[in-house]
């Protein structure tokens, strides 16, 4: 029995022993006289009884404090928070074994020790202070999470809940809770750590970082997800608009497809490669990988965060790749070698031309594919050439797989690596089977050629000889007719001279009339540009034949009657420049007068 339950049985006895007396002394006092001796032994029985439910009630009380006894000692001492009571200095008073288990340390030597040194020295002013604000507060209820130093130097975190409160009316003290969040800190810890991880990861790999909010269109973009664009972040709208607009238009209705696919879980991830313009309207190429971390309970998305990257180095060397995939699939037969001159690789155009299948040369040295025509001096100039100059190129003569052998035109080129050392060698060539035939084809052709061109040459010379007597013989025809011209023309303008302008102008003298008079002037000079123009050229299209083409366009429209300012805004040139046409017109023409009409003259020609 524990010293509080003998208390309370030594309590219960001696107020039972109090009743009896009282009641002796009562009987004493009475007047009533003794009872028989069996009344007094059944009244003693009676008592008996009394007294053995007393002592039964008694012990059934004490089992009961047993009991609440050894449950409180367990929900003490083996509750898993630690209990402890401090002192208003500070002083451990008591503490429970589970807190004695947190801090490591036997609970005896706990006892009347300080508590604070057991927390961690970065610690301590914050438990001083949150000491002081209890001790002025007693209502303070706020709690703290502190670190303690273990005895095995390991660390505790723990959350503490103070309550201060006065014991047996005397000094008040303070119950402590002390509760283990030694792993959730670590998690923290290595979730902070992780996080901090993450983003030198994601620092050092260049990621652009975004934090889409689906229901508002609000996204959270990082510094390098910015970068990337040629902004800084204060520079745009972080909303889902600015990158809708951004996104190369012919790319939109893609992304916004792979996008709906994830959104409806069709994908387990957003995967997407697009173009997006950047501050200096440039485009470049985005990879972009995110995933839905959110949902409403319908499973309608919330929220997706993920990653974007700039690919544009990719495409392009994928461009590059591309060009070069289809440059090696081209009708040149190609080789690719290592540095020991086994093949690697070689196209379809090889295969072509050789008769080889891939397979068939992959692994052997070019040297199956030798004529026999070269010897093998040849050869090593060949390669010595390579070493020296990086490439060579000429004519070769290889064998196919059929036996037959053939010209090409080869051309071997080394490769380099950074430390200008051979890695592998590239050989193209092309059949020169078809160019050679052709070549004899031409040879012959133009052997034919030169003896056709001397025969001719030969028949040429006696069509000259013939054509030099010939000339000699028209030139004297022409001469004989240029003075049968001149003595016609001569005869022709004194008749006209001596008969009919004399008439025209006594004609002209006796008449009244105006319009009779200036058509005897009309008359006069059309007789005399008859007279001039006599024996010239005719035709208006051996006449053309003198002027360029732009004069002949200006002649033309003189003789369709159009004035000078209407030709000028049909052939766009000023008035000035027509007027020096027509000067050039008549110098060609050779109508030196003045007074002759350059309308008149052209309409006079026949077409």
């Amino acid at each position: 029995m524990t010293k509080k339950t003998d208390d309370i049985y030594q309590q219960l006895e001696q107020h039972l022993r109090d009743t009896a007396e009282t009641q002796l002394k009562c009987a004493e006092q009475s007047a009533v006289p003794l009872t028989s001796p069996a009344e007094i032994l059944h009244e003693l029985q009676v008592h008996q009884i009394e007294l053995q439910m007393q002592n039964e009630e008694l012990r059934r009380t004490q089992l009961a404090l047993e009991e609440s006894r050894d449950r409180y000692v367990d929900l003490y001492e083996f509750a898993p928070v630690g209990y402890l009571t401090l002192t208003v200095d500070g002083t451990i008073a008591n503490i429970n074994l589970t807190g004695a288990a947190l801090l490591g340390v036997e609970r005896m030597k706990l006892i009347n020790r300080r508590f604070a040194p057991y927390i961690a020295s970065e610690d301590r002013d914050r438990w001083y202070r949150h000491l002081i604000a209890i001790k002025q507060d007693s209502s303070h209820k706020e709690a703290i999470e502190l670190t303690f130093n273990r005895s095995d130097d390991q660390r505790l975190y723990a959350h503490i809940n103070c309550v201060a409160t006065e014991l047996n009316g005397e000094l008040p003290v303070l119950r402590v809770t002390l509760t283990d969040i030694t792993e959730r800190k670590q998690i923290e810890i290595a979730l902070r750590d992780s996080e901090a991880q993450l983003a030198a990861i994601v620092e050092g790999a260049e990621l652009g970082t975004w934090d889409w909010n689906i229901k508002t269109g609000d996204i959270v973009f990082n510094d390098r997800w910015a970068e990337m664009r040629g902004y800084s972040p204060y520079e745009f709208k972080p909303h889902i608009s600015f990158w809708e607009q951004s996104i190369f238009p012919n790319d939109l209705e893609r992304v916004q497809n792979l996008l709906k696919e994830h959104f409806d879980n069709y994908t387990p991830f957003f995967t997407a490669e697009y173009r997006v313009r950047t501050k200096s309207d440039a485009w470049i190429w985005i990879m972009a990988r995110g995933k839905v971390v959110q949902r409403d309970p319908e499973g309608n998305p919330l929220r997706i965060t993920g990653i974007s990257i700039n690919i544009t180095q990719r495409k392009q060397a994928e461009e590059r790749l591309r060009i070069a995939a289809a440059a090696f699939e081209t009708q040149a037969g190609i080789i690719v070698t290592d540095a020991d001159k086994q093949i690697m690789c070689v196209n379809q155009a090889f295969t072509e031309i050789t008769g080889y299948q891939d397979k068939e040369a992959i692994g052997r040295t070019t040297s199956f594919l030798h004529s026999g025509l070269l010897d093998e001096r040849f050869y090593q100039n060949l390669w010595k050439s390579i070493k020296q100059n990086g490439y060579w190129q000429g004519e070769v003569w290889d064998k196919r797989k059929n036996g037959d052998i053939f010209p090409v035109w080869l051309t071997v080129t080394a490769v380099f690596d950074s430390q200008h050392y051979i890695t592998h060698y590239v050989g193209s060539f092309t059949d020169l089977t078809v160019q050679k035939q052709a070549e004899k084809v031409l040879l012959d052709a133009r052997q034919q050629l030169e003896n056709k061109v001397a025969k001719t040459q030969e028949e040429l010379e006696t069509i000259r000889e013939e054509s030099l007597r010939i000339n000699t013989a028209l030139n004297v025809l022409l001469r004989h007719r240029e003075t049968d011209k001149c003595d016609a023309q001569n005869a022709l303008s004194r008749e006209v001279e001596g008969t009919v302008l004399p008439f025209l102008k006594r004609l002209r003298g006796s008449s009244t009339d105006r319009n009779q008079i200036r058509l005897i002037n009309i008359l006069e000079t059309n007789l005399q540009q008859l007279v001039t123009f006599y024996g010239r050229e005719t035709s208006l299209s051996s006449v053309y034949q003198k002027l360029t083409p732009a004069e002949i366009q200006v002649a033309s429209m003189v003789r369709q009657g159009l004035s000078t300012k209407l030709i000028a805004s049909t052939l766009n040139l000023s008035t000035g420049t027509i007027g020096i046409h027509r000067k050039h017109i008549r110098k060609k023409l050779e109508l030196d007068s003045k007074e002759i009409n350059l309308y008149s003259y052209l309409t006079s020609l026949v077409e």
